[in-house]
Formats: C-alpha cells, sequence, structure tokens
C-alpha cells in the first residue's frame, strides 16, 4: 500500500499494482514515473526511487511550510516550479522562487551570509509533520474544497 499525494494536496491511498495502474489511467500520470516513485522500478542515475513524478508524491516525502504568524500549514506538493506558479501567488508573502523555496525547505537559504529560519512577513518557515498529523491535514483540506464546492452549486 501507498499514500500517494496529487499536486496540489490530494490524498489518494493504492493498494497494489494494479490500483496504481488505474490512478495512472484515471489523472494521467506516466505508469513508469509512479513506479519509480513507489519503488516497483530503479530511477534514473541510480538513485533508489524518485521523490516526485508528474507531480505526485509519496506521503512521507511531501514538504511543508508554516507561518509562524496565522499558524497555517501548507503542503508543497510536486515541483517547486509549479508550487511557485499555483500555490506561492496566494498567499502574499511566499517565496516566489523555486530556488529560495528550495533552499528554505532543505534549510540552506542565507541572507548576508546569516541562515534564513523563516520567510516572509508571515514567517513562513519548514515544519515536519508525522505521517498522521500530514493526513489529518489532507483530508481536512479537500473537506474544506468539497464543502465550498458544494454550497457554490
Amino acid at each position: 500500500m501507498w499514500e500517494l499525494v496529487q499536486h496540489p494536496g490530494i490524498l489518494h491511498v493504492v493498494l497494489d499494482e494494479a490500483a496504481l495502474r488505474a490512478l495512472c489511467l484515471r489523472f494521467g500520470a506516466r505508469w513508469g514515473n509512479l513506479r519509480q516513485l513507489v519503488g516497483l522500478a530503479a530511477a534514473p542515475h541510480g538513485t533508489p526511487r524518485r521523490t516526485c513524478g508528474d507531480d505526485w508524491m509519496l506521503l512521507q516525502d511531501v514538504s511543508w511550510l508554516q507561518s509562524e504568524v496565522t499558524q497555517e500549514v501548507v503542503p508543497v506538493v510536486g515541483s517547486l516550479k509549479r508550487f511557485i506558479h499555483e500555490i506561492a501567488p496566494t498567499y502574499s508573502d511566499m517565496p516566489k522562487n523555486a530556488a529560495n523555496l528550495g533552499k528554505l525547505l532543505n534549510g540552506t537559504l542565507k541572507s548576508h551570509g546569516k541562515p534564513v529560519q523563516a520567510f516572509g512577513k508571515h514567517k513562513w518557515r519548514p515544519v515536519h509533520l508525522s505521517l498522521a498529523e500530514a493526513r489529518v491535514r489532507l483530508q481536512l483540506a479537500a473537506s474544506a474544497v468539497a464543502a465550498a464546492a458544494a454550497s457554490a452549486s
């Protein structure tokens, strides 16, 4: 069983290889990329597996940003470039540069030679969530989107 997260943050529980193939067909993901993502096939360049394939990730590989001001937590799913173009603009002070966001997430962002722990006026910082908390946050977000869509119709 695998817990896959689709951009922008939709959790899918995939029971086996047949279900993985069905997921690929339903959402247009490349079969080879998702097989590499879950470890069923070797990834390119000698890496044990992909951490992102067609903007899908294993739940355990999702990065999270939290605002120290509002306490809001946002998943960073898929490529940083797509996150920067589609998700970051909905937040006025989130990093808008993929290189800076990547450095913030991996702890190497610096300003004036000193490490930067948080970014922007809301002080976005990388946080680690347990798998259980990550599941709950993604499910709550999906429920909120579904409720908003139902009330709009």
